[in-house]
């Protein structure tokens, strides 16, 4: 019986899905799904048809397993034997990192998440949710102090943490009582690395608030989407137009802007530029429509209008192109597997190709011309300062509207991008520094790579020491001996497996502890968000006063789906069936 409902709540739980109804009744329509999928089994096993039969229905204090009781039991063992496993795998590991960040729940209850990344037996960087904890503040000191707590539940030793990840809050990186800064004070090997697909965002929407232009622009797409979303007709309108071009509707409708999702903003845009004519024609048919109230008709003619003008256009093609690779890069820093070298490399070239732009204004014109009715900018009538003594006789300089659109709009926005992205990648320069020789074939000589090595012994003195350099002069040769065509441009999770598949870790322990520590460092507190998705789901409004310990229990086994179907439970039944055991010895 017990098999029976543990597989039934692995089911349940892995999926989100809520357990019980309104009643405990077999039989019954509002029994819940966890009764339902039982009777739905009993259908084709004897065995638990006849046990239904037998006790199903017989009320308190008669046993009969099946019961809300047993199942929110196993819901709370099942979790602590995913926590536990989770832990031991970390214990394995010895280093760690963590991340944690806060949202409110659907009862306004602040809750704060907590994910740990470490490297797992197979060589793989891993990050696993913990749990969700109740906060009442949001002080850094109040914060630090959950996360200790936090960390002796675990049974985790902050010594062994190598690293710390989150959002860009005062709070939380404040250099002197934010979180990471507390955190440092116990631990200076803890090193903070800010979330850089968080930071990638802010340098996203500094740009987007650079200038006037840039933010009527924005202004104009979120109207355009709420224009056609707040009308059925008009939006089976504007996806008919768009089905008869053979677009794809799901992806090429209108869509919202929003400021935690940046990538938004590149789906919006993309829809607007591969279809932009279709969405003018709509408007003037809708402004030409007599059977539309006046004021639609007048709204409609207006957006029309706008997109007519050739900085509209202008604004949308080479949005569209931005967004598209800042949208591509920060896809690849919310990977779970991704190393710090390799994320900070993205960035790097993000930043590369964002200063390219600057000489690829003539490009952009040229494809919105090729779009736009009107061929030039919009000119402004300039205003002349009336002149008096003393003034000097010099004429005042006149810029043309294209001029003045290039480096008042065009500049300006690449040049805040640029500066706030370029601004963001320092601060994680001196971690990509004590590790610049794992990226051995971009240094000169061995120089480079020995003053590499000497920061990296210097800061992680109690891990390392000075042997490091000559196992790293016989690692290479080493590798070039395995692999002698790609040898220099192995990623550090591959040298990391090739120690353990050949099992000389204790020919190199320096080398494998150093690339244990360097894929331990986090990229981004993504996971974390990850789980507000989860949380959302489990704890919605129909399950809005489900306690804090069945909410993380519930929460670590719906994210941590596939390590829960990889677990066997024999023994947890069996020590569960021996506890609960009503047989006593004569």
């Amino acid at each position: 019986v017990l098999r029976r409902v543990v597989s039934v709540v692995t089911f349940l739980v892995t999926r989100g899905l809520a357990l019980r109804g309104s009643n405990e009744v077999f039989g019954s329509e509002h029994n819940g799904n966890y009764l339902g999928c039982l009777e739905l089994l009993s259908e084709y096993d004897p065995f638990l048809a006849q046990h239904i039969e037998k006790y199903g229905n017989r009320g308190r204090g008669n046993p009969s397993y099946l019961s809300s009781t047993i199942c929110e039991e196993f819901v709370l063992l099942m979790a602590e034997e995913v926590r536990q496993v989770i832990i031991n795998e970390i214990a394995s590991a010895k280093y760690y990192s963590f991340s944690v960040d806060s949202t409110p729940d659907i009862s306004h209850t602040d809750q704060l998440t907590f994910t740990v990344r470490y490297v797992h037996d197979a060589g793989m960087p891993t990050e696993r949710f913990l749990k969700f904890e109740e906060i009442h503040s949001h002080t850094g000191l109040n914060l630090f102090n959950t996360l200790i707590d936090i960390l002796k539940d675990f049974r985790l030793d902050l010594k062994d943490c190598r690293g710390q990840s989150y959002d860009n809050a005062s709070n939380m990186s404040g250099k002197y009582s934010g979180v990471q800064a507390r955190v440092l004070e116990e631990n200076n090997k803890a090193s903070y690395i800010p979330c850089m697909a968080h930071s990638l965002n802010l340098s996203g929407v500094s740009a987007a608030e650079s200038c006037v232009n840039a933010v009527s622009f924005f202004g104009f797409v979120e109207k355009l989407y709420a224009f056609f979303s707040a009308s059925t007709h008009r939006w089976n309108l504007l996806r008919t137009v768009l089905s008869a071009v053979n677009a794809v509707e799901r992806s090429l409708l209108p869509k919202r802007l929003c400021e935690t999702r940046w990538s938004s903003r590149s789906d919006a845009l993309k829809s607007l530029s591969q279809h932009y004519k279709v969405y003018h024609d709509v408007l003037q048919q809708i402004a030409d429509d007599p059977l539309q109230k006046c004021d639609t008709r007048s709204e409609a003619l207006a957006m029309a209008n706008i997109m007519d003008t050739l900085e509209t256009v202008f604004m949308t093609v080479f949005w569209s192109a931005l967004l598209q690779r800042i949208h591509e890069s920060s896809q690849l820093l919310q990977s779970t597997t991704i190393e710090i070298g390799s994320a900070i490399a993205v960035l790097k070239s993000l930043l590369g190709f964002l200063e390219a732009q600057r000489s690829l204004f003539d490009d952009y014109k040229a494809r919105a011309v090729a779009i736009s009715k009107t061929p030039c900018f919009k000119e402004v009538r300039v205003r002349r300062a009336k002149r008096v003594f003393g003034d000097s006789s010099e004429p005042d300089v006149v810029m043309s509207s294209e001029e003045k659109f290039r480096i008042e709009t065009f500049y300006a926005i690449l040049d805040r991008i640029v500066t706030d992205l370029n601004n963001r990648i320092r601060a994680y320069s001196e971690t990509d520094t004590r590790f610049l020789f794992l990226r051995h074939h971009e240094l000169q000589n061995f120089d480079a790579v020995k003053d590499s090595l000497s920061r990296l012994t210097s800061f992680y003195s109690d891990d390392l020491d000075a042997e490091i350099f000559d196992e790293w002069l016989q690692w290479t040769e080493f590798e070039k001996a395995l692999y002698p065509k790609d040898a220099s441009r192995r990623p550090a999770h591959e040298m990391l497996s090739t120690l353990r598949k050949h099992h000389v870790e204790s020919a190199f322990p320096n080398i494998f502890i150093a690339l244990r520590i360097y894929l331990t460092l986090p990229v981004s507190n993504c996971t974390g968000e990850r789980s507000f998705s989860h949380l959302k789901r489990i704890k919605n409004a129909l399950r809005s006063t489900m306690g804090q310990e069945r909410l993380s229990s519930l929460a670590i086994l719906n994210i941590e789906s596939e390590l829960v179907r990889e677990i066997d439970y024999s023994k947890l039944i069996a020590n569960f069936a021996e506890l609960k055991l009503r047989r006593k010895p004569v």
